[in-house]
């Protein structure tokens, strides 16, 4: 931590080290937090600190925190919002790629399995939604993207979008 203070107070430090440094650190406090939240306001200080610094977090940092949100938390609605939230340009207008997508999608799929603080049962509709704006930028889906829908509509008894989803 010292070291990483130093080199950015002697402005040593290129933007993409910079950028790196922080998703290091930042990656450290997510694993050492416990379900019930604590670090999560020490990893979004730390978010905010590198925002002031004029740091913007990429991909990899909110990825984290996503996946922090959704495998410990089991809380897939904050994780839904960060990823709204990572998109705004106040807050760097950072594209999800198919990974920060892929997170989402299990966490939603993962509802009625009791992995989702609101139990809701898969949400087919968002996951729909989140598979068309993945087409509309560009991104592809990979294999992940689809064994994870389809096990979630197979889980729910939905063999008709099941069959839609593989072919």
């Amino acid at each position: 931590w010292q070291a990483m203070q130093e080199a950015l107070a002697s402005g040593s430090a290129g933007e993409e080290s910079k950028q790196y440094m922080y998703a290091t650190v930042l990656k450290g406090i997510v694993r050492r937090m416990n379900p019930n939240l604590k670090g999560m306001t020490q990893a979004l200080d730390l978010m905010n600190r590198m925002k002031a610094l004029g740091v913007v977090p990429d991909v990899y940092v909110y990825s984290q925190l996503i996946d922090h949100l959704i495998k410990k938390r089991n809380d897939v609605d904050a994780a839904d919002r960060l990823f709204q939230q990572m998109q705004r340009q106040e807050f760097g207008a950072v594209e999800p790629n198919v990974v920060v997508y892929n997170m989402l999608l299990r966490g939603l799929c993962n509802q009625n399995s009791g992995l989702s603080k609101n139990g809701a049962g898969w949400s087919k509709v968002r996951c729909l939604e989140l598979l068309k704006d993945m087409g509309s930028r560009g991104i592809k889906p990979n294999t992940s993207t689809f064994n994870t829908l389809i096990s979630a509509a197979v889980s729910n008894d939905d063999q008709r979008s099941a069959n839609k989803l593989f072919k």
